[in-house]
């Protein structure tokens, strides 16, 4: 999936859900954001300490809107939630952590 087909999507259909396919984390202060959880010396980010803010694989989230580049973040990102978080997940990430449900 890329922007225009989320774009297309949810022009269509306000009901658009999306599964997490690989251990992901909530990570950011503000603005959350969707980022790897490794514990690989040349990852990014850190594991964060706060359980409740992995996630696994299966979890279900509802995409809310999605963002062309350079407004909320550099790429293009959807932003979704479920009954626990809201957070964004950046275009490049897409094919890596998520699939349509």
């Amino acid at each position: 999936m890329n922007y225009r087909s989320f774009k297309a999507l949810l022009e269509n259909n306000n009901n658009v859900h999306i599964e997490i396919i690989k251990a992901a984390q909530i990570y950011g202060h503000h603005n959350l954001f969707l980022t790897n959880r490794s514990n690989h010396p040349f990852s990014t980010y850190p594991i964060t300490p706060d359980t409740t803010k992995w996630l696994h694989t299966g979890q279900t989230f509802k995409v809310l809107s999605i963002h062309p580049p350079n407004t909320v973040y550099g790429p293009s990102c959807l932003k979704v939630t479920n009954s626990n978080h809201t957070f964004y997940i950046f275009q490049p990430d897409f094919k890596k952590f998520i699939k349509l449900v």
